[in-house]
C-alpha cells in the first residue's frame, strides 16, 4: 500500500476558484472539503457540504443551510415553506423533505432561492402525509430525484 503526504495550510484565495498544487486540501465557507488537483478551479468536492445524519423536525418556515439534510415537517398548525439555499453554493447537495402530518389543507411549499428552479419550477408542493421529495443540486438548478 502506498501513501501520500498531504499538506494543508491556510489559503488566502477563494477555495471555490483556487487552483492549488496537486493534493492541497481546502475547506470553503459551506464546509465542503475540496481536494485540489492543480488543474480544476475550486478543486474536486469530496462529499459535498458536511451535513448531519439526524433528521430535524420543524413546524414553521425555514431556510435550509449546510447544517440540514433531512427535514421532517409537521404542518398541523398551518402551511410551511421550506426555502432552499443558493444552488451555486450547494453543488452536489441533497436535501430530503418529508411531510409527517395528516392535514392535507396545510401544504408544504418547497421554494427555490430567488429565480432558481426545482425541476423547472420556482416551487414544489407536498400536501399528503408521509410524502417526501429528495432534491439534488447540480450547481445550476435543483432536481427532484
Amino acid at each position: 500500500m502506498s501513501t501520500r503526504k498531504v499538506v494543508t495550510k491556510h489559503v488566502d484565495a477563494d477555495p471555490k476558484t483556487f487552483v492549488g498544487k496537486r493534493d492541497k486540501l481546502t475547506i470553503d465557507n459551506e464546509f465542503n472539503l475540496r481536494i485540489h488537483d492543480g488543474v480544476t478551479p475550486g478543486g474536486i468536492i469530496m462529499g459535498g457540504n458536511a451535513a448531519p445524519i439526524t433528521p430535524i423536525s420543524i413546524t414553521t418556515n425555514i431556510t435550509l443551510n449546510s447544517l440540514h439534510s433531512t427535514v421532517l415537517i409537521d404542518a398541523t398548525a398551518g402551511p410551511v415553506t421550506v426555502t432552499l439555499p443558493s444552488v451555486a453554493n450547494f453543488n452536489n447537495r441533497v436535501f430530503i423533505i418529508k411531510k409527517v402530518d395528516n392535514q392535507t389543507q396545510n401544504i408544504v411549499t418547497i421554494q427555490a432561492n430567488g429565480a432558481e428552479t426545482i425541476d423547472g419550477q420556482t416551487s414544489q408542493q407536498i400536501n399528503s402525509q408521509w410524502t417526501s421529495m429528495t432534491i439534488h443540486s447540480n450547481g445550476t438548478a435543483w432536481f427532484i430525484t
